[in-house]
């Protein structure tokens, strides 16, 4: 499995704060890119296109794409050996989830 992750907050204008798990920081301040600019990114460093869509997913939060990241490693779809900041950041995103950082 190749795996693509673009954290959208990457096409705001300034960084935001973090967050709870499951919440969205608030905008004012960090106003999205326009549409073009997003797009020429996407198409142009990514190698995304309309025309030959990839599969994938979209998540509202972190804290989604990390629980579908642990499904597909338990599921062998997936192993944290190829992505070892993977690792990391699924440990972290437990600890912090339970109160235990």
């Amino acid at each position: 499995m190749r795996v693509l992750d673009i954290d959208l907050d990457f096409f705001l204008a300034d960084c935001c704060p973090l967050t709870e798990l499951g919440h969205r920081p608030s905008l004012p301040g960090h106003e999205p890119w326009e549409e073009p600019a997003v797009r020429a990114f996407l198409e142009n460093q990514c190698g995304l296109s309309r025309t030959t869509p990839k599969p994938g997913r979209i998540f509202e939060t972190h804290d989604g794409a990390l629980r579908f990241w642990e499904e597909q490693i338990a599921a062998g779809r997936l192993t944290g050996d190829e992505y070892t900041d993977l690792t990391e950041m699924l440990a972290e995103a437990e600890k912090e989830a339970t109160g235990n950082a």
